[in-house]
């Protein structure tokens, strides 16, 4: 028959599956909404700020610019080839997105993917044509020179993220590289191992056995 690790293991990697599936969910959820919620307000932007004073509420200025380069107005006469980059960043977010296994690496790679995708957009379908697009920039505050977009906060509030959890070393027990049977992780931690160690060997059973067949 079964071993009772087995039959015991079986509600354990359900569960491990159901943390998994939440976690991509999560993923998923903040790369969608980041992204939508930039190319709306750029296409509020567009309407609202285009070939106006500029519109001051607080310490936010509303300002539009397009910025065919890179960061700071950089290569500007480098477009396609940053578009392709930036296609390249998004799918390899995506796929590393996808194997996240903890949910604040989720969320951080969620507004990594939700910043180059919102900015990839930009690049495709803006003026003047598919991979030449200009970046549509139009928030600007006191303590930071440059006009930028959510897109942009996006990316860099994912790169904050990601630097504090290196530092704190989440990559050890979670993030993008899987669990490394941890107390969290199929129930496979120190506390299972010492359970296991104690216990006895029996007739026909060597100690740490964790199946056998037959009956007895």
């Amino acid at each position: 028959m079964l071993c009772t690790a087995a039959r015991r293991g079986a509600p354990r990697a359900g569960a491990f599956d159901r943390v998994i599936r939440a976690d991509r969910r999560l993923y998923a959820a903040t790369a969608f909404t980041g992204a939508v919620v930039d190319q709306v307000t750029k296409l509020w932007a567009g309407a609202h700020v285009s070939g106006r004073p500029a519109r001051v509420f607080g310490p936010f200025r509303f300002e539009l610019s397009r910025n065919p380069g890179a960061a700071f107005g950089l290569g500007r006469s480098l477009t396609p080839g940053i578009t392709a980059v930036t296609l390249a960043a998004v799918m390899a977010l995506v796929l590393a997105g996808w194997r996240a296994r903890e949910r604040a690496w989720s969320i951080a790679l969620g507004l990594l993917t939700a910043g180059a995708l919102g900015n990839g957009i930009d690049r495709i379908t803006r003026s003047p044509g598919a991979g030449h697009g200009a970046f549509v920039d139009w928030l600007k505050v006191p303590f930071y020179g440059p006009v930028f977009n959510l897109a942009d906060l996006a990316l860099r509030s994912g790169v904050l993220l990601a630097l504090v959890l290196l530092l704190r070393g989440a990559g050890r027990t979670g993030g993008v590289r899987g669990c490394r049977r941890s107390a969290g992780c199929l129930g496979r931690g120190p506390a299972h191992r010492r359970r296991r160690s104690r216990r006895p060997a029996g007739p026909g059973r060597a100690a740490g056995t964790r199946w056998r067949l037959g009956g007895r």
